[in-house]
């Protein structure tokens, strides 16, 4: 049997690691042989992978959810429970990016994140110059107006329960599914604080963040261009 290694995946198990060695096999002989019969007991192999890391990736989030339901539950083990949630932060390395300034491969991370920032930045500015606004239309002082805007617990809570479990995490680290199973804990107070917001005519700054990542599409990896967000 397989050994679970650290850096595995939680709901990895044994039989897992060993199906995912007989996937890579039977890749390896159809990719050299070519033959429709190995071609088809690779996807015959590939889809049981795919069918138990789903079934034991439910059963791993079902187990931790039916956990933090738990009355006795003491405030250690729940937070300890919790991190089974929240992505840990792992570290991608981009490849080396060409600088068109410079003519030079930048290494460091800040300068690549600079250009990919600099290169999208530049591809999304609209050129106003010489440009008029088109003529708006005038209304009267009260014409459609909301007075006020009140967020219930009841829109938090459909908000909430729309979410789609899978669906990678903001900044935070909290995952989707954390806030689906404390909706009704956290329905209240967000809602407080939405409505506080919405008064104050204030967001908080965390809000305005978002986890922004360069995705590869074809060519060469280094230059800007062959990557989208």
């Amino acid at each position: 049997m397989s050994n679970i290694r650290q850096q595995d995946c939680p709901w990895f198990n044994s039989i897992i690691k060993q199906k995912i060695r007989q996937r890579k096999r039977a890749y390896r002989k159809a990719k050299t042989s070519n033959s429709i019969t190995h071609w088809s007991n690779f996807r015959h192999v590939r889809n049981d992978v795919v069918s138990l890391i789903r079934k034991a990736k439910l059963s791993y989030f079902g187990s931790l959810s039916n956990k933090l339901k738990n009355s006795t539950l003491t405030s250690r083990d729940c937070w300890k429970t919790l991190r089974g949630f929240i992505n840990s932060q792992h570290t991608n390395s981009i490849p080396p990016l060409f600088d068109e300034t410079t003519r030079e491969l930048e290494m460091d991370d800040k300068l690549k994140a600079d250009i990919l920032n600099n290169y999208f930045c530049g591809r999304s500015s609209i050129d106003e110059d010489g440009k008029d606004l088109p003529a708006s239309a005038v209304y009267p002082d009260n014409f459609h107006t909301l007075s006020r805007i009140l967020v219930t617990t009841s829109d938090v809570d459909d908000a909430i329960k729309c979410l789609k479990i899978g669906k990678a995490s903001g900044p935070d680290g909290i995952d989707n599914r954390v806030l689906r199973e404390s909706v009704h804990h956290l329905s209240t107070v967000l809602c407080d604080l939405y409505n506080s917001c919405l008064q104050s005519h204030t967001m908080p700054k965390a809000w305005k963040l978002a986890n922004i990542s360069a995705v590869f599409k074809k060519s060469d990896h280094s230059l800007p261009s062959n990557k989208c967000i």
